[in-house]
């Protein structure tokens, strides 16, 4: 990923590996699966084989532990990967206050100035 798009982050990312589906809204295209890269309380990355287009809206749902946290998001960013495929990077342009607050809560459990 370019330095200067991880410079403009509002929000900080924590490494995670976590169960992904993924859905494009604006066609009737299957979804897919993959893991997590990245998660911030702004958005994700994930890889996939597939090249879903930047400015795409997708549909998410990821489980944190056992807790699925939905979201809708769009697509910022798609870098082709040495061994096939793209990373994909997303920011969320829509999460309901419940899962939001999962996300909040996982933050605060692994947060070095909390003590953690």
């Amino acid at each position: 990923m370019p330095d200067d798009y991880r410079n403009r982050r509002q929000y900080p990312r924590l490494p995670s590996d976590y169960a992904l589906f993924v859905r494009k809204i604006d066609n009737g295209t299957p979804g897919l699966t993959s893991k997590t890269s990245q998660v911030g309380l702004g958005g994700l990355m994930f890889a996939s084989d597939l090249n879903l287009g930047v400015g795409s809206t997708l549909y998410l749902v990821m489980l944190v532990g056992q807790e699925p946290v939905e979201a809708k998001a769009r697509v910022v960013y798609e870098l082709s990967r040495d061994r096939g495929g793209y990373q994909i990077g997303v920011e969320f342009v829509e999460v309901a206050p419940r899962d939001l607050s999962v996300l909040e809560k996982l933050f605060r459990q692994i947060s070095p100035s909390e003590g953690n």
